[in-house]
């Protein structure tokens, strides 16, 4: 979906393909006087490749601002989604490499999965010029969401569940940026503050074909967060330039039990993440990059309102030094290395949580773009990557989950007026299904092609059509490991036609 930006403009676009899928959009954009309007709007619809399989969304976002004088505005956005979905759930590797039938299939002993999700957002900013230098920015916003999931991941007679969120957050928030010498050299800053206060609701139950059973789980859960950052662009000389920054956040909460009563406060987590950068212009042509950036992770779901669980949070340090150049006009280059390690992972030793795991994932990450012409653009992707369990249960083996390769090429002919399109190939490698790497996925290759035609120069009115998974390869969009292999199937070669009309 478009998003919602100032200017005048508005565009409309209608696609129609396979699989009963049809994807409309509109979006409006308006100025008058010292009023100026943003509006987006998306319906969605599509019966889906497989049995039991569909998807319906609602997308609208508005955004209102009022110029109160010459450099101060006041604005309101707000954003709904609305979503209905049935889910065909996983197949067993058999009906995976049974055929397109079996593919195409649920489970034997699939359920009536699927659920329903609604989000909306509400937000007011408040910008204003303090000096020439500075700008205040003030905000505040809500949001709303609702889900229930009806979710079965095993292959027996029962095993759905049924599971309900409700989350309220609301969150006001203070910011100075600035554009102003600092030490004598040329700079640019940004300070502020965040608090969000949260509440959710989750509820589990036992389900049946959707039908609810005993409840299993039902919890309120708060938190409190409050963020301090800040960051500061140094231009130290003509051609070395460095980013140094960094973020505070501090966790209070509590969970009550509403099926025992029982009442748990979360023990206090606060961390500080610090990031170091720099940029240098070797030549007119190429700039090398360097940076390291700390991060971290609290216990997941709900156990971080356990107080008896006396842990760290994670933490996560990441590494990547990076070249970019354009040794010829048409052709432009980007490579980068990187590697990220955490240490502290939770680990159940004699039924306790404790920090005991540690992980490395390194990596080089490339990008060619080679234009031949203005219109004609070659681009080449290639990510190689290595993993390992440093320490926890597996020692020595990779991370599941982490392809050693992905590779995208990637040729686009884009007129101005006239015939046009693009062709891609994306390839991603093995990756390990299991933690002690006995169970693996070999990847998939996939291409996809597009055709449009411009009728005038400024692409006020474009056909298009789009051809996915052109070669109607086999594969699987994301593929787990339990007792067996279980898959979600992706579609076969489909077809799909649009146009888009811009004034």
């Amino acid at each position: 979906m478009r998003r919602v930006k100032g200017g005048e403009y508005q565009e409309a676009d209608l696609f129609v393909g396979a699989y009963d899928t049809v994807n409309t959009q509109f979006a409006l954009g308006q100025e008058v006087e010292r009023i100026s309007t943003n509006f987006a709007l998306q319906a969605y619809d599509s019966s889906g490749y497989r049995e039991h399989q569909d998807y319906t969304k609602i997308n609208a976002t508005g955004r209102i601002a009022y110029e109160i004088a010459n450099h101060s505005d006041i604005a309101l956005s707000v954003r709904h989604h609305h979503g209905h979905f049935n889910s065909p759930g996983y197949v067993t590797e058999e009906q995976f490499y049974s055929g397109e039938a079996g593919r195409k299939g649920r489970a034997p002993t699939a359920e009536n999965d699927g659920g329903d999700r609604d989000f909306i957002s509400y937000r007011v900013d408040y910008n204003t010029m303090l000096t020439d230098d500075i700008r205040l920015l003030a905000y505040g916003y809500g949001v709303h969401q609702d889900s229930v999931r009806f979710a079965k991941f095993s292959y027996t007679e029962q095993g759905q569940t049924e599971r309900n969120y409700s989350r309220d957050g609301m969150a006001l928030g203070v910011s100075l940026n600035g554009d102003s010498p600092v030490l004598g050299k040329a700079a640019s800053w940004v300070i502020g503050l965040e608090y969000l206060d949260e509440t959710t609701d989750a509820a589990r139950y036992n389900s049946k074909d959707r039908v609810r059973g005993e409840v299993t789980q039902n919890r309120e859960l708060t938190t409190e967060t409050t963020s301090l950052f800040g960051q500061l662009d140094l231009a130290v000389t003509e051609r070395f330039t460095t980013t140094i920054g960094g973020r505070f956040d501090h966790f209070d909460g509590e969970a009550l039990d509403r099926i025992t009563g029982l009442s748990s406060t979360m023990q206090d987590y606060a961390h500080f993440s610090p990031k170091l950068g720099m940029r240098y212009a070797l030549s007119t042509d190429w700039q090398v990059r360097g940076s390291v950036a700390n991060g971290f992770a609290l216990p997941a779901g709900e156990a971080k309102y356990d107080a008896s669980i006396q842990v760290d949070p994670i933490d996560y340090l990441q590494y990547e030094i990076g070249i970019y150049g354009t040794p010829l006009k048409q052709l432009s280059l980007d490579l980068a290395a990187f590697r990220l390690d955490s240490d502290g992972e939770y680990q159940q030793i004699g039924g306790e949580t404790v920090n005991f795991g540690e992980t490395q994932r390194s990596g080089l990450e490339a990008e060619v773009r080679y234009s031949l012409t203005e219109e004609l653009e070659f681009l080449g992707l290639l990510g190689v990557f290595d993993s390992e369990i440093k320490k926890g249960a597996n020692p020595g083996k990779e991370i599941t989950s982490v392809p050693q390769y992905t590779a995208t090429l990637k040729a686009s002919y884009s007129p101005s007026v006239g015939l046009g399109g693009s062709i891609a190939w994306r390839s991603t490698g093995e990756y390990f299904l299991t933690g002690d790497n006995s169970q693996s996925y070999a990847g998939f290759d996939v291409v996809d092609m597009t055709m449009f035609y411009h009728f005038d120069h400024d692409g006020a009115v474009k056909l298009y059509a789009q051809v996915n998974n052109l070669l109607d390869e086999t594969y699987a969009e994301a593929v787990w490991y339990g007792d067996s292999g279980n898959f979600a199937p992706a579609a076969g070669r489909n077809l799909g036609v649009g146009v888009t009309i811009k004034m």
